[in-house]
């Protein structure tokens, strides 16, 4: 092998060791987000009266911004869906689903103690991408 290509690939294995702590950060926090609305999905199938919690999320943010959020349109027609469609969603690992994750409206679905164990499992000192977390 001619010293040049050595070079570059001793570069691009630099490159993406330099880079994984980022990669994994983003990972992890996907992960804690999908974890996060499992829960709600749980609780929604066993409640499905908790979703005019996040529909008046909705409404109220929408109302309070004056502009139409595309997020907050996406959320508005998922939630309009039957419950069991809502809960399948939550817990999807769609592109489309992780993206509204970030802009969830089930706020005030879980309890303090319910996102604190998830946060807990998926800090940067106790996260493992290849193991699963302690939510209980």
């Amino acid at each position: 092998m001619n010293a040049t290509l050595r070079f570059y690939r001793v570069l691009i294995c630099a490159i993406m060791l330099l880079m994984e702590p980022f990669y994994s950060d983003h990972n992890r926090l996907d992960e804690r987000s999908l974890a996060l609305h499992q829960l709600v999905a749980e609780k929604v199938q066993a409640a499905p009266a908790l979703l005019d919690k996040a529909r008046a999320n909705v409404r109220r943010w929408q109302e309070a911004s004056g502009t139409a959020s595309p997020a907050l349109a996406e959320w508005a027609q998922i939630l309009a869906a039957p419950a069991s469609e809502v809960v399948a969603f939550l817990a999807e690992r769609s592109e489309r689903a992780t993206r509204l994750r970030q802009s969830s409206p089930f706020a005030g679905i879980l309890t303090e103690e319910e996102r604190r164990a998830v946060y807990e499992s998926y800090s940067a000192r106790t996260y493992h991408p290849r193991r699963e977390p302690n939510l209980r």
